[in-house]
């Protein structure tokens, strides 16, 4: 069926005019984890830190809290919703924000983490549920970042090497602020690539010889001020 060109130039003018007027719609955000140029597959793609020791990774969850959406005018927009990331669970690596307002947004925020809020709100549900097994005691809270696996370098039992990340009261605040630019167009969908070969970068200097665990909040932030390194935003078709 052909389409008239005033239905072409009506289709055109609503597309660019939907920001002003406020439409809403469902937005996606995918994370997909990788090793450098590798796709991430548990128990299988060799990583190596920046001393050159290599390991596997087991076991990989995080939460992603706080999300904000900025546009190119300064708005913002908040889903102060935390969202439990775990590469077992494929369904758990796309993040749904209903109601979203079409616009040409600039950047996108969050934290990898949980709040000081919700870390003191008690027995909760969904992400933040305990039996998702990311929740030390209710004095400390939750854990931030989990990432088991093994390195022929550790000297822990069957070369164990364990990492969970977390605390929220100072001076070991592991909650860390992401912000990643995009490219400013109407957008559905934000891909974001979770490199996890960067978070042992050579400022870490974590050696599986010498710290195969991490299991308490004073050394968290050893590898909590890696995340910054690890987030970039796929660039938008």
């Amino acid at each position: 069926m052909k389409c008239s060109l005033a239905s072409v130039y009506f289709f055109a003018v609503l597309f660019f005019l939907l920001p002003v007027f406020g439409f809403t719609q469902e937005l996606t955000i995918e994370v997909k984890h990788i090793v450098g140029k590798d796709s991430l597959i548990l128990n299988s793609t060799r990583c190596t830190n920046s001393k050159g020791q290599e390991f596997f990774v087991g076991k990989l969850k995080y939460y992603i809290s706080n999300i904000v959406l900025t546009d190119i005018s300064g708005n913002k927009l908040y889903a102060d919703t935390s969202f439990l990331i775990d590469e077992s669970k494929p369904e758990s690596k796309k993040i749904f924000l209903n109601n979203i307002t079409v616009n040409n947004y600039q950047s996108v925020e969050f934290i990898v983490g949980v709040d000081s809020l919700h870390n003191c709100s008690g027995a909760q549900s969904g992400s933040l549920d305990p039996l998702n097994g990311m929740f030390w005691t209710w004095n400390s809270g939750y854990i931030f970042f989990k990432l088991e696996g093994k390195s022929s370098y550790s000297n822990l039992p069957d070369n164990l090497i364990e990492y969970h990340i977390g605390g929220y009261k100072e001076p070991h605040n592991s909650i860390r602020k992401i912000k990643l630019s995009l490219d400013s167009k109407p957008t559905k969908e934000i891909f974001i690539n979770t490199d996890i070969g960067k978070l042992f970068s050579s400022e870490a200097g974590i050696e599986f010889s010498e710290t195969p665990s991490i299991t308490t909040t004073p050394k968290a932030y050893l590898l909590a001020d890696q995340f910054y390194r690890m987030f970039t935003v796929m660039k938008q078709e």
